[in-house]
């Protein structure tokens, strides 16, 4: 496991991602396939790097962007007025939780992550979010469950 922070996604803040997003890491299956599952392009995927991604969404409204980008699950979403934390393996939701209120949290193993989430600024014993950010927080959370940087 990584030891990433909330500090490490800092950019995040100024990038037009930041606007709303849901990132999904996935482990374990190949791009061709994640793209299956997530009802993706079915016709051959394409390599872009993330300047190319932002050059093809610039003509689009950001409500009408559609791009599904693979890389080798946690998934982090924040839509400009919440954001969701969800970790899963072998189909089965282990952890979720509102970024907002990390103390509410649910799954199978709901406590999973406790440690990782006190770490990076979501400790469910605190009233007050992280500095930084909550979705710079939940990014630093998946790259810790995952070692996978963004």
């Amino acid at each position: 496991m990584t030891e990433a922070t909330a500090a490490d996604y800092a950019w995040l803040n100024d990038h037009w991602l930041g606007e709303a997003f849901c990132i999904t890491l996935v482990r374990g299956l190949g791009e061709a396939e994640v793209l299956r599952r997530v009802g993706g392009e079915r016709s051959q995927p394409r390599r872009l790097t993330v300047a190319q991604v932002a050059e093809l969404s610039e003509p689009l409204p950001a409500r009408h962007l559609q791009l599904v980008l693979v890389a080798q699950a946690v998934s982090v979403l924040d839509n400009g007025s919440e954001g969701y934390f969800s970790y899963a393996a072998e189909g089965r939701l282990l952890v979720q939780f509102e970024l907002l209120f990390p103390q509410r949290r649910w799954g199978r193993r709901p406590d999973l992550l406790l440690a990782q989430m006190r770490a990076v600024g979501l400790d469910p014993d605190r009233d007050q979010p992280p500095a930084g950010g909550l979705a710079t927080a939940g990014l630093a959370l998946a790259e810790r469950v995952t070692g996978v940087h963004l």
